[in-house]
């Protein structure tokens, strides 16, 4: 018989917030982290597009970008939807750290720059709410979108709101992902982080391992 009154662990919303504050370090670290992903996906591309000034709406996206807005597209491998749901809506998936014990390697040949879900996670060091639209190669295109900020009040994981549905905004298969209301615009509107910035990216990828 089992046991209806059997106690169990469970985890505030909140903790997934105090993950990004705890292993990113900074927001300049946690875009870079975030691109991690576009390579890791195969992507021959990742375009960012840093806006701090204009506050005109994504097409298709629900937010607003309130104090300014954060774009990462690329044209990688996408997600359906058992990928968003077993895969980024998953805490600490460990797949691409998986294939990197395993030295198995992307279908380009990449070993996986990211693991332990930095990526997303950093996310809320960037901002406070987030669109992200996403195609595979095959199927329809996704939107998935939510607030960090509801991590902080809901009294469940299960209970925060998060907006999923298909759209046509992507006609190839890629993910772009827009990050709207900046915590910390004023880092964006100096030199000095986007130096850095550069410099990090620039050391991703080895010029030698590039195709002529």
């Amino acid at each position: 018989m089992a046991n209806t009154n059997r106690l169990h662990f469970d985890v505030h919303p909140s903790v997934v917030y105090q993950l990004g504050e705890s292993l990113i370090s900074d927001t300049v670290q946690a875009l870079i982290e975030l691109i991690k992903n576009c390579y890791d996906a195969d992507a021959t591309y990742a375009k960012i597009t840093i806006n701090t000034e204009n506050n005109q709406k994504v097409p298709g996206a629900i937010y607003p970008a309130h104090n300014g807005r954060i774009i990462v597209e690329d044209d990688g491998f996408g997600m359906d939807e058992k990928t968003i749901k077993a895969g980024w809506l998953l805490i600490s998936n460990r797949t691409k750290l998986t294939l990197k014990q395993a030295k198995r390697t992307t279908p380009r040949g990449r070993t996986p720059l990211g693991d332990k879900g930095l990526g997303r996670l950093g996310i809320q060091r960037l901002g406070e709410n987030l669109d992200i639209f996403t195609k595979a190669e095959e199927g329809p295109t996704y939107h998935l979108a939510f607030s960090w900020l509801d991590f902080a009040t809901a009294p469940s994981l299960k209970e925060v709101d998060i907006r999923f549905e298909k759209t046509s905004q992507l006609k190839k298969h890629g993910t772009k992902v827009v990050i709207s209301n900046l915590h910390e615009i004023e880092t964006w509107r100096g030199q000095q982080s986007l130096k850095r910035l550069e410099q990090e990216l620039s050391r991703m990828i080895s010029p030698y391992n590039l195709p002529i």
